[in-house]
């Protein structure tokens, strides 16, 4: 089991914050790692030209709130530079102390460096859509890519387990021209709690829309108010909701829905 601080965010290449729940190692390498994984809205998303990546050990992530997508790819190798349209990097960790290949839970930064081997990459599957509650995996040594839109919030619980799968070698796909490129995991400032809060408002929310469509769907439309209100309400009142504005635009439309039936209700009662 790693020491050190038991809970502490940080920036991911990927764009994401990450926060490690759990890790175990064995000789240098993940055993098993549970990883919680979230995207803001605000733009602040990870080096497009680094997306593609694989991972060392199979992995399984159960989505939490919001949405994502999911591209899957292989890369064939080539011996021509212009045949080519991406380089394999290899990736390095440090933790402050030092910089190598061994996998640590705390990182200060990530460095890929391009090895020099030449490939063609396709996209083989994707985008899948993954919303709150849905499931999915990638082998280990798979390279893909997630792609989260610059104004939602999307989180996921990401598991890394080795005994389902393991490989040594698990690059990352980069341009294939470029030297090197260094990733820091400054979080600036958020901590893991305040973004484990963003991501609860955010289910609820997603709960209370769903249910309010649903009831709307069987015209229970004071049913349907009464759920749209409270998604509302959260938009509202809850600290540090993720992009309020955008959330409630949606909401708001529904509930003139509502309130448009509601009336004719009303009318039809008086008749």
């Amino acid at each position: 089991m790693t020491t050190g601080p038991r809970f502490t965010a940080s920036r991911s290449s990927q764009g994401f914050l990450a926060a490690p729940l759990c890790s175990l190692l064995k000789d240098g390498n993940i055993d098993e790692l549970y990883r919680f994984h979230i995207w803001l809205p605000g733009g602040q998303r990870g080096n497009l030209d680094f997306a593609v990546h694989s991972h060392q050990a199979y992995a399984q992530s159960w989505i939490l709130a919001g949405l994502g997508n999911d591209y899957r790819y292989t890369f064939e190798p080539v011996t021509s530079l212009a045949d080519a349209t991406h380089a394999m990097y290899g990736l390095s960790w440090a933790d402050g102390k030092n910089t190598s290949a061994v996998y640590k839970t705390h990182q200060t930064s990530s460095t890929v460096v391009n090895t020099g081997k030449l490939g063609r990459t396709t996209c083989t599957a994707g985008p899948t859509v993954h919303t709150r509650d849905m499931s999915y995996y990638i082998p280990s040594a798979a390279f893909h890519s997630t792609e989260v839109a610059p104004d939602i919030l999307h989180a996921t619980l990401f598991v890394f387990d080795s005994h389902r799968g393991f490989t040594e070698d698990a690059p990352v796909l980069g341009p294939k021209d470029t030297e090197s490129s260094t990733q820091l995991r400054d979080p600036a400032g958020v901590t893991p709690a305040a973004l484990a809060n963003m991501v609860e408002t955010m289910r609820s929310w997603e709960i209370f829309k769903e249910q309010g469509q649903q009831y709307s769907q069987r015209a229970h439309w004071q049913s349907a108010l009464e759920a749209f209100n409270e998604a509302l309400d959260l938009c509202e009142s809850a600290p540090d909701f993720p992009n309020a504005d955008r959330c409630k635009q949606p909401i708001l439309a529904q509930l003139e829905i509502v309130f448009r039936n509601l009336r004719r209700e009303d009318v039809q009662l008086q008749s």
